[in-house]
C-alpha cells in the first residue's frame, strides 16, 4: 500500500470509544475504492487504555532490561580496565623491587663488613691503649730510677764554709 491509499486510515476518539478506520479495498484491483472508508475496529476507551498500558509496560520492561545490560556492561568494562591498570602498576612495582633487591643486599653486606671492621679497630685501639699505659708506667719508673741514681741519698756531701 502506498501513502495515498492510507489517506482514509484514521483514528477517531469519542467519549466512550476509539474507532480506527481503513480504506475499503477493491479485491480485484487491490486498490482503495472511491466509496471511502469503513470502520476497521471499534474498542472502548477502557480497552484502549489497557492496551496502551500493556504496550507501555512492555516497552518499559524492555527499556529497563536494556539499560540494566548496558550499565552492567559498562561497570564490567570499567572493572576490567581497573584490574588491567592495577596489574600494570603492581607488575611495575614488583620489577622495581626486584631491581632494588640486589643493591639492597650489596649495601647490607657493606654495612656488615664495616661494622665488623669497626669492632676489630675498636679492639685494636683498646689493646694499643693498654700497651701505651704500660709504656707510660715503665717510662715513669725508669725516669724515677735515673733520678735516684744521679743523686743517691747517702752520697750527699755537705759542705760547710766557715
Amino acid at each position: 500500500m502506498d501513502e495515498s491509499s492510507m489517506s482514509c486510515e484514521d483514528l477517531t476518539i469519542s467519549e466512550t470509544t476509539v474507532e480506527i478506520s481503513r480504506p475499503v479495498m477493491d479485491t480485484v484491483k487491490n486498490t482503495p475504492t472511491s466509496s471511502g472508508c469503513i470502520p476497521a475496529a471499534s474498542i472502548t476507551l477502557d480497552q484502549f487504555s489497557r492496551l496502551l498500558d500493556f504496550k507501555l509496560d512492555t516497552k518499559l520492561e524492555s527499556f529497563q532490561a536494556s539499560l540494566t545490560r548496558t550499565i552492567r556492561k559498562e561497570v564490567s568494562d570499567q572493572i576490567a580496565k581497573l584490574k588491567s591498570e592495577f596489574t600494570v602498576t603492581t607488575d611495575f612495582l614488583a620489577e622495581e623491587q626486584r631491581d632494588e633487591k640486589p643493591e639492597l643486599k650489596t649495601l647490607s653486606d657493606k654495612v656488615r663488613k664495616l661494622e665488623d671492621e669497626k669492632m676489630q679497630l675498636q679492639s685494636e685501639l683498646s689493646q694499643m691503649n693498654k700497651t701505651l699505659q704500660v709504656l707510660d708506667r715503665q717510662v715513669l719508673e725508669e725516669t724515677a730510677k735515673l733520678k735516684s741514681s744521679r743523686y743517691p741519698k747517702n752520697d750527699r756531701k755537705i759542705y760547710c764554709m766557715g
